[in-house]
């Protein structure tokens, strides 16, 4: 059974066991892909990245599963106390393994069992298939006015070998509502993970997020987030993305309500072939609106890195505030980093600017370091983490900024060690 032939059957499966609200949107979403296709290299949005190695593949569907990846059990293990735990294996909650604390109102379950209608934007085929074919997902609230000291840390795990996971997410905060969420992919063997998460963020709701890509090297992974900000909405996101053989990542941000403010940055590490691709498309639909992007890629031996950002202002989106950067480190001569920064504004009364970078190491900074003593690997790390650091700093929660520190310091760390042992 070919790639297009599972997904079809995944979807009809899925249709009989759903409930109306389920139902509607996976037909809505299947219906939208029929016309649409996968996504070929023709497609300006999939000019850098190609679909062939995933649709070219069988995958089985994943058994029911406990074992949990050893990436798993020691981030469990190591943040448990600051941390509510939710831990999904192949999208379904393991009760055994989670701490959900689930206080007055705050809620965390199965999307299936919402009530609620989930409305998307299905404008790729990718991520029409994904939301059609889900077997699995969360659903996540936040009831009015309602804050928690304590962060919720989700650890999504795959299991089996050549299996496919579709996971499709939602995250709704309510007016007032203050959330801290720290989600962590990570998998063993080779296996294929598409995940589909909307978010809806009510007056005045604030949300401070962050995405950690672990997966497996042999993975391949495709993830869209969709984002709606009503008036005086704040949302702080920052991915990172190690893992994966091929890894996209897109994330679209609607800013629908006056003083809104999106601060999005990132930080991509690439070695070996890999081929990490991100997207990220900013709309201020309001006025008196702001947003910040600041993404960073890392890159060695054959890796290639991408970034594709774009700022759309509407009309009628007056004294908007809005930027975009995006500036990457190659530590080979071998390594690739392509960037395409995009303006689209209509408005007059605006700020908006964008900027972009590709370079090497400063050499002379890096002497510097030698000359007093500093030994090579230690002087490359010192300056790789500079480079990375402003990007950690604007994570303003202190347990998120702590876990994701941890998770890049170790990143640089087998970057120069394994830079040294080539040398």
């Amino acid at each position: 059974m070919n790639f297009l032939e599972q997904a079809r059957q995944q979807f009809t499966e899925q249709c009989k066991l759903a409930r109306e609200p389920e139902k509607v949107l996976r037909q809505a979403a299947w219906a939208q892909f029929e016309r649409q296709g996968l996504p070929a290299r023709g497609n300006e949005a999939w000019k850098y990245s190609s679909l062939n190695q995933i649709s070219q593949k069988s995958w089985t569907t994943p058994t029911p599963s406990e074992n949990l990846p050893a990436k798993a059990e020691a981030l469990i293990r190591q943040w448990r106390d600051q941390f509510d735990v939710a831990v999904m294996v192949n999208g379904q909650l393991h009760k055994k393994a989670s701490r959900l604390t689930l206080e007055a109102g705050y809620e965390f379950k199965s999307l299936a069992a919402a009530s609620e209608s989930l409305h998307m934007d299905f404008d790729d085929g990718m991520i029409s298939l994904a939301a059609a074919a889900n077997s699995a997902g969360y659903y996540l609230r936040v009831e009015p006015k309602v804050s928690f000291p304590k962060p919720l840390l989700i650890v999504h795990c795959a299991s089996g070998d050549g299996t496919w996971t579709s996971t499709l997410n939602r995250i709704e905060l309510a007016d007032g509502a203050q959330m801290q969420v720290a989600e962590v992919f990570v998998g063993e063997r080779a296996y294929l993970r598409t995940d589909v998460t909307k978010v809806d963020l009510a007056p005045q709701a604030n949300l401070t997020w962050v995405r950690l890509q672990e997966e497996s090297i042999k993975a391949s992974h495709f993830s869209e987030v969709q984002v709606a900000l009503q008036n005086a909405a704040i949302l702080n996101l920052s991915q990172l993305n190690v893992g994966g053989e091929w890894a996209r990542h897109s994330l679209k941000i609607k800013i629908l309500g006056e003083h809104a403010e999106a601060n999005v940055q990132g930080l991509t590490f690439g070695g070996d072939h890999q081929h990490l691709d991100q997207r990220v498309n900013v709309e201020h639909r309001a006025g008196n609106s702001s947003s910040a992007q600041l993404f960073k890629g890392v890159l060695k031996d054959h890796a290639r890195g991408i970034l594709n950002g774009k700022i759309y202002i509407a009309r009628d989106a007056q004294k908007v505030n809005s930027s975009q950067l995006n500036h990457n480190l190659l530590m080979s001569n071998t390594a690739e980093a392509d960037t395409k920064p995009e303006l689209e504004i209509y408005a007059d009364d605006v700020k908006a600017n964008h900027g972009a970078s590709v370079g090497k190491m400063d050499e002379s900074k890096l002497f510097y370091l030698l000359s007093r003593a500093i030994p090579r690997a230690e002087a490359t790390q010192m300056l790789a983490q500079a480079f990375v650091g402003d990007v950690l700093m604007k994570i303003p929660a202190k347990a998120l900024r702590d876990l994701a520190s941890e998770q890049v310091e170790a990143q640089l760390k087998d970057f120069v060690r394994e830079m040294e042992t080539l040398q």
